[in-house]
C-alpha cells in the first residue's frame, strides 16, 4: 500500500532514514525530489509533456525515471552465480532517498512501486511544485552528501554521474556549476541521438555569474571540454554540500518564478544561474554528461531531418506533433 507523506510526516520519514544504523552510515547519502503532474484536461495550449501525453505512457516515463535511480545507484544489483548471487557495485552504491512531490489526484504515482519512493502530496498548483522541491532541498541542507532534482520523464543513464560531477567540482572549483545534455533517441535513417537543448536566442533576463567560455581538464587518460552555454536547461539539477548550502541561502530559492522560459523550466534551471557558471559538456564530448529525455517530444514528433545537396544535415521544425514529415528536396 502506497504511504503519502505531508510535510511534517515526510520531514519525520527523512529524518528516520538518516538515522538508520545500518550500512547507509557509509554509503553516499543522496536526495532526489521529482515534481510530477498528469493534466490531460488541462485547458489551453498543452505546453508539457504532462498536459499531452496520454496516461500509459506518462505513467512509463515515470516509473523509468524513478526506476533508473534505484537502478544505477541502489543496492539491488547482483551477479548470476551458482544460486547465491552476489552483489555488484558497492563502490558506487548510494542511500537514496527519493521524493515524489504531487497536487491532490492529478499524478500517477500509483502506477510507481511505493518501495521506490516516498510521496509527498499537496494542494498546490501543479506548477509550482518544482518550487516545493526546492524547499524540500533547502530543508535537508546539510543532511545529504548529494542533492538533486529531475523532472518527471527524465532518465539518468549513468551510474558515474555523480562520480564526473564530484571530480568536475573539484576540478574547477565552487564557483561552477555543471550540467549534463539532455538528448532524445530514434532509429530513423538521419538523426539517432539529438541532444534538444539548444542555444536560446536573445538576451538573457535572469543574468549570469561570470565565467570563462570554456573550462578544459584531464579525466581517465584523456581531455575533456566543458563549454559556458547561453541555455543552461536540461530538466534537472544537481548540488553537492557546499553548492546546496548556496543555493539554500538564496533567498529566491523556493520561491515562484517563470523567469526562465515558465515555470516548470525555472525551477530545474534559474538556482543554478542566479548562483553558478553553468557549463555543459561541449559538443566534441557531448554524451560526457547526459540525461535522456524519455517523453521524446521533439526527435521524430516535432523536428524532422533531411540532407541538402551538399550532403548537411537540415532540420525543419513543425508545428505540431504527430505532424507529417516534409517533402524531400
Amino acid at each position: 500500500m502506497e504511504t503519502t507523506y505531508s510535510e511534517e510526516a515526510l520531514r519525520d520519514a527523512l529524518a528516520a532514514c538518516l538515522a538508520e544504523p545500518d550500512r547507509r552510515g557509509s554509503l553516499m547519502r543522496t536526495l532526489i525530489v521529482i515534481p510530477h503532474a498528469f493534466l490531460p484536461h488541462r485547458p489551453g495550449t498543452k505546453l508539457y509533456g504532462s498536459e499531452r501525453t496520454d496516461g500509459p505512457t506518462r505513467a512509463a516515463a515515470l516509473l523509468r525515471c524513478i526506476a533508473a535511480l534505484q537502478q544505477n545507484f541502489g543496492p539491488r544489483q547482483h551477479m548470476i552465480d551458482n544460486g547465491i548471487d552476489p552483489r555488484c557495485n558497492a563502490s558506487l552504491e548510494a542511500a537514496l532517498d527519493i521524493v515524489l512531490c504531487t497536487s491532490g489526484a492529478d499524478h500517477l504515482a500509483s502506477s510507481v512501486p511505493p518501495h521506490l519512493f516516498h510521496h509527498h502530496n499537496t494542494t498546490l498548483d501543479p506548477r509550482q511544485l518544482g518550487f516545493t522541491c526546492q524547499t524540500i532541498l533547502r530543508d535537508n541542507a546539510g543532511r545529504f552528501d548529494w542533492y538533486g532534482y529531475v523532472e518527471d520523464d527524465c532518465e539518468i543513464t549513468d551510474p558515474l554521474l555523480f562520480s564526473k560531477l564530484a571530480w568536475f567540482n573539484a576540478t574547477f572549483g565552487p564557483d561552477v556549476a555543471l550540467q549534463p545534455n539532455r538528448f532524445e533517441l530514434s532509429t530513423g535513417p538521419i538523426v539517432q541521438k539529438l541532444y534538444i537543448d539548444g542555444p536560446l536566442p536573445g538576451p538573457k533576463p535572469w543574468g549570469e555569474v561570470p565565467g570563462g567560455p570554456t573550462l578544459d581538464g584531464m579525466a581517465l587518460g584523456r581531455a575533456w571540454r566543458f563549454r559556458r552555454v547561453s541555455n543552461p536547461h536540461a530538466g534537472c539539477f544537481f548540488a553537492d554540500p557546499a553548492q546546496m548550502t548556496r543555493l539554500a541561502a538564496d533567498p529566491e530559492f523556493g520561491q515562484f518564478s517563470s523567469a526562465f522560459v515558465g515555470p516548470l523550466e525555472s525551477a530545474a534551471t534559474l538556482p543554478l544561474v542566479r548562483n553558478f557558471a553553468v557549463y555543459k559538456p561541449a559538443l566534441s564530448n557531448a554524451s560526457f554528461l547526459e540525461m535522456r529525455h524519455v517523453d521524446q517530444g521533439i526527435l521524430d514528433e516535432r523536428l524532422f531531418y533531411r540532407f541538402n545537396d551538399e550532403g548537411q544535415v537540415v532540420r525543419t521544425v513543425t508545428k505540431g506533433r504527430g505532424a507529417e514529415p516534409p517533402a524531400a528536396g
